[in-house]
């Protein structure tokens, strides 16, 4: 096994402890509603949930050095793996067991997105257009508007499966507005509405997170989150990028689509018992 494939299976096994450590702190946390920044200031004071953020920046550094060694879509492919990660931690640790059903929904995911991945043709840095970067920077109202709206549902998992859902959607936003930085020719950042979108991203998508993990079980939190992370840039990339499938692979990057969603749309609408309110 290469050092950078080593990295990329090490990025996965600190993206799915995060998740768990992320969890066990949130679920111990005065809740709040799914814009307040009030939890966030309540969660960075738990030494757990900050171990988390610890791991997930350990997890990025570790996948960027992967991927500049690496073909994108092995990467991507062993990243997938942080779901299972994730359902494995959970059990161990916070005695979250999965019934037999979801675990094969959660090894469903993973199939699917290695091979969304592995049909994935490598992807260039190519300059948005106008239209794209309207998009990256619409999508921020929209999912302030979403979050509020789902904020206000009963609170009970299938709640916080679409706040994890809408999780991924702002770090796909963030991913998103990053492609379209990288390719912009704005002599400094500060100039850019995108760099402002980045920081806005990222800050609800933890937000969104934080919110969630307190009204759900860590396993299917994280589920709806890596799979809109995933999916959505997907789609994107198609629509605004011109990205596309490796010639000949068309039909293994449908069936990964269709195997990823049908099993995270089955996975979030289990258990939609009522979550208690946390102590403060």
């Amino acid at each position: 096994m290469s050092a950078p494939f080593a990295a990329a299976l090490l990025a996965a096994a600190c993206f799915g402890t995060a998740s768990v450590l992320q969890h066990t702190a949130a679920s111990g946390a005065r809740r709040g509603g799914a814009l307040d920044p009030r939890v966030l200031m309540r969660l960075a004071r738990r030494g757990p949930y900050l171990a988390g953020l610890g791991l997930d920046g350990a997890g990025f550094v570790l996948s960027a050095w992967a991927v500049r060694a690496l073909p994108l879509f092995l990467v991507q492919a062993a990243l997938a793996s942080s779901l299972a990660v994730t359902s494995a931690v959970a059990a161990l640790v916070a005695g979250e067991s999965l019934c037999r059903a979801e675990r094969g929904a959660v090894a469903t995911i993973v199939v699917g997105l290695v091979l969304l991945a592995a049909s994935a043709a490598p992807e260039h840095a190519a300059a948005g257009s106008a239209l794209s970067t309207g998009i990256a920077l619409a999508g921020l109202p929209v999912l302030v508007a979403a979050g509020a709206w789902v904020g206000r549902r009963p609170d009970n998992s299938r709640t916080g499966a679409a706040l994890g859902m809408l999780a991924g959607l702002a770090f796909a936003g963030f991913g998103m507005s990053g492609r379209l930085l990288g390719a912009s020719d704005r002599p400094t950042l500060v100039a850019d509405p995108l760099a402002w979108a980045l920081v806005a991203y990222v800050t609800l998508g933890l937000l969104l997170y934080g919110a969630a993990l307190q009204r759900g079980r860590v396993t299917t939190i994280t589920a709806a989150c890596v799979v809109a992370e995933t999916l959505v840039p997907a789609a994107v990339g198609v629509l605004a990028f011109g990205d596309g499938a490796r010639a000949g692979l068309a039909a293994l990057a449908v069936a990964g689509f269709g195997l990823t969603a049908a099993a995270a749309l089955w996975l979030a609408r289990q258990d939609p018992t009522p979550v208690l309110a946390a102590a403060a």
